[in-house]
């Protein structure tokens, strides 16, 4: 994409935010709204290090600016009040580019022309009351329905936020094709895969959206394992859940290879992945993604039983809580400036999925993963066997199983006007 056009692209974002933005504030009974961008934070109060800055998610809606001490105040006018980086100890951040200056009147005044202006009634969006002292501006901080509010205009992404996680996907699929091709080299340590990933996105470790998941072998087990082992070995899989950010927007991809020495094994990722297909295929707007959650349970159940690994009816092994054992969290989630984007979850799963985190009605615009899995967890497996179900299941070939540790595949899909957009799959084929 041109700079041009992603300049076009920008434009059109900042006019949607910008009624959306509006609307939020009227209906929550405010004239006026200050996003502060944050001040780095220390790591310890018995130490003085400070994590590298990361703006507050809605002042990274509007800018992809990872300024500190920044403002942006909307009211009768958009104005970007700048701090002056001035300090010899660090560098000051870069811009990511160019096409976002010229929606914004700019100041280079620490936000001190804000004081004293007839604001009206003032919301205030920071992550700490200490982020907005020096200014000493009577507003309320982080007023609950306001948001709310704001999450749900979020939670719709503009073409150029959709674009912007597309090119994070972009980033990513250069990770994921350099990991898989080490695998099949033959041994070598989650360590060292962990680096050549980030190598080969051009990422510093602070960068990614979240703790790259590098896990060898029963490593996948482990949802979040990001304490990667050092030495290196031979493994009979590999599981990578890593992104890359653009523009402050993140990708979420997981993929899962295998040696092909564990026939069933290899069948499982097989059919895990048409069993993703299948949920990527059926998401569309207005309907409840709960529904498309025990979909995926219901044909996990149907695989389980296809490959000899539980032994019953898959109807029954989903009314009786057997896949949880095998698929302990959601389907997937919203994603956006944050991994797990916000405004799609107002309403609580129901009890037997208590770790989804997306229980909306989708809509065009909403942007989720679709990630299901199948895992062989020790501390899950152990009371499942103690239970009824438990006589049903195969547990020689689960002991087997148990070495590779599961399996997860994961892409980042939209829905449009004309249907569902694959984020990831489109631009990892159309990567230059």
């Amino acid at each position: 994409m041109s700079d041009s056009e992603l300049a076009g692209l920008y434009r059109s974002h900042v006019a949607t935010l910008s009624k959306a933005y509006r609307s939020a504030v009227e209906r929550a009974g405010f004239d006026t709204l200050l996003l502060c961008s944050g001040r780095a934070r220390i790591q310890s109060h018995f130490d003085d290090q400070y994590w590298p800055h990361k703006p507050t998610p809605m002042f990274a809606h509007w800018l992809p600016l990872c300024e500190s001490d920044a403002f942006l105040l909307l009211g009768k006018d958009r104005t970007l009040h700048r701090t002056p980086q001035t300090s010899y100890w660090e560098s000051p951040a870069l811009a990511p580019g160019d096409h976002f200056w010229g929606s914004f009147a700019v100041r280079d005044d620490s936000g001190a022309s804000i004081t004293g202006q007839d604001l009206g009634k003032l919301a205030i969006i920071a992550e700490s009351p200490a982020d907005v002292a020096d200014l000493k501006l009577d507003g309320v901080l982080n007023p609950p329905e306001l948001v709310k509010l704001l999450g749900h205009a979020r939670a719709l992404k503009t073409d150029y936020e959709r674009h912007c996680i597309g090119e994070a996907n972009r980033i990513a699929s250069r990770g994921h094709d350099r990991l898989a091709e080490l695998f099949a080299g033959g041994p070598i340590s989650e360590h060292e895969l962990n680096l050549e990933y980030l190598r080969a996105t051009a990422q510093d470790s602070w960068e990614t959206p979240y703790g790259n998941i590098v896990a060898l072998g029963a490593h996948a087990a482990v949802l979040h394992h990001v304490h990667y082992d050092k030495q290196a070995r031979a493994a009979g899989s590999l599981l990578v859940d890593a992104g890359a950010t653009y523009m402050g927007y993140a990708s979420d991809i997981t993929r899962t290879h295998n040696n092909g020495k564990s026939a069933t094994f290899k069948a499982l990722v097989a059919g895990v992945q048409t069993l993703q297909d299948k949920m990527c295929e059926e998401l569309a707007a207005d309907m409840r993604y709960e529904v498309l959650h025990d979909r995926a349970h219901d044909l996990l159940a149907a695989l389980l039983a296809e490959l000899d690994i539980v032994r019953m009816d898959p109807e029954e092994m989903v009314e009786s809580k057997t896949t949880r054992a095998f698929f302990p969290h959601g389907l997937g989630h919203s994603l956006g400036i944050q991994v797990h984007d916000v405004g799609c979850k107002d309403d609580p799963p129901t009890k037997r999925n208590p770790h989804l985190r997306t229980t909306a009605v989708t809509q065009v615009g909403h942007v989720f993963t679709i990630e299901p899995g199948c895992y062989f967890i020790p501390g899950l497996l152990e009371p499942l066997k103690a239970s009824t179900a438990g006589s049903s299941v195969n547990w020689p070939l689960v002991e087997e199983l148990k070495e590779l540790g599961g399996v997860r595949i994961e892409d980042n899909v939209a829905i449009s006007e004309s249907g569902t957009v694959n984020l990831t799959r489109d631009n990892w084929a159309n990567r230059e």
